[in-house]
């Protein structure tokens, strides 16, 4: 999805990965939302699309004007326009599923006595192709005390559906789950601050965020847990748990994705990017690290369900964002595109220090200035800091202040 003067409200594009790595991409349009606007009168803001598998059919989801409620309708992303007489879905808070080409999950506003008292669905009807959707059969309800609350088909990563899942939003940060077992919905005994990750290598992944107890074992919060594919949907809450990862001391996860082969996570080292891989060989969870640029923040930006082969987008003070293309079976790491830079950072060093707070926790931060400079107090500084809703400052390009006060000096 792209956007700039000529298009601010966007282009949907796409191009062959050959052709993304080279200088002058040759980019297809799929869906020009400038162009649809105006033709239909509406300030669309493109939402996403849910697609079915490796099928042309979407879901595009478009506000108007930028609302929390979108008007869903049924696309062909290979013909490049909208199904006629296909699935569309008025305006509305919520979301849709695909279980194959001609059903869908629906999780939206079906009138009186179906949306939380926070105004989000908690109703998941089924709706076949060509069903008035008033006609729907319900498949799951949450409750109106719920933040929201709807279900899903689990998918492996072959695109496969295992399980039919639902969950209630308790409250903004915290999920109760259940599993679709012989017509009927089994709770699921998680934390919480817990839930299902994926499917890789025959094994279902959960996250947590605080910490999970089974029996006599305590997984830590931020773990990733694993349990037997089959022996979970047969008896979810008594299926055996493993530890796949656990934050050493001052790690975190910063986000997981899976492939085609392999699990690949995330993570900060005392704020420092890092990256693992992670198989499931002769019933044990083996990792290896990713050789990813090292002292700057690294994300996982996209990966392939088709093929061992993901993105990583990788920054630091000094360096412009760059993107780099991984391939799992190789273990070869590409840089295929760069933002631009801004200023020369030629002559400028990063050092990672630690204040001690009055409780006498080392609190990580960064200095960026000059080689060399005397520690007199004689160079002017700009400090900030930040922390909050879970939301941390990670070492990033500092392009514009990089231009305007580190190359005039300043740290």
């Amino acid at each position: 999805f792209w956007q700039d003067k000529e298009n601010p409200k966007g282009i949907l594009r796409r191009t062959s990965l050959a052709s993304y790595r080279s200088d002058n991409p040759a980019w297809e349009t799929v869906l020009d939302v400038d162009a649809l606007a105006a033709a239909e009168g509406r300030e669309w803001v493109y939402g996403g699309s849910t697609c079915y598998k490796d099928t042309p059919l979407c879901m595009v989801a478009l506000s108007d004007g930028g609302k929390d409620a979108n008007v869903l309708r049924e696309f062909n992303r290979k013909t490049g326009q909208f199904v006629e007489n296909g699935f569309v879905l008025a305006e509305s808070q919520g979301g849709v599923s695909w279980i194959d080409e001609n059903t869908l999950m629906v999780s939206r506003d079906f009138g009186e006595g179906t949306l939380t008292e926070s105004q989000y669905p908690f109703v998941t009807k089924i709706w076949t192709r060509g069903m008035d959707i008033a006609d729907a059969q319900e498949f799951y309800r949450g409750a109106p005390s719920d933040v929201s609350a709807g279900a899903y088909p689990l998918r492996d990563n072959k695109d496969e559906i295992q399980a039919m899942v639902a969950y209630r939003g308790l409250s903004f940060h915290e999920r109760q789950y259940a599993l679709r077992k012989d017509d009927a919905w089994v709770t699921l005994d998680m934390p919480k601050k817990a839930g299902l990750f994926g499917i890789i290598d025959g094994q279902i992944l959960f996250s947590t965020d605080e910490d999970w107890t089974v029996g006599a074992q305590t997984f830590p919060a931020d773990a990733l847990v694993a349990a037997d594919l089959e022996a979970w949907k047969a008896d979810p809450n008594g299926a055996a748990k493993t530890l796949v990862w656990a934050p050493g001391d001052r790690q975190t996860k910063q986000g997981a994705a899976i492939t085609s082969e392999s699990l690949y996570v995330g993570l900060l080292d005392n704020v420092r990017g890092k990256a693992l891989k992670f198989d499931f060989v002769d019933g044990a969870w083996v990792s290896s690290a990713v050789d990813v640029p090292r002292n700057a923040t690294v994300s996982i930006g996209a990966s392939d369900d088709k093929s061992d082969t993901l993105m990583f987008n990788v920054t630091d003070f000094l360096s412009p964002s760059r993107l780099y293309l991984y391939d799992g079976q190789t273990a070869q790491l590409d840089q295929i595109k760069s933002a631009p830079s801004y200023f020369d950072a030629a002559g400028m060093s990063v050092e990672q220090l630690e204040a001690t707070s009055a409780d006498g926790t080392r609190i990580p931060y960064f200095l960026v200035k000059p080689k060399g400079m005397k520690m007199d107090g004689s160079t002017p500084v700009l400090l900030s800091g930040y922390g909050g809703f879970q939301v941390p400052r990670l070492p990033s390009y500092l392009g514009t202040t990089g231009k305007l006060w580190l190359a005039r000096g300043g740290a």
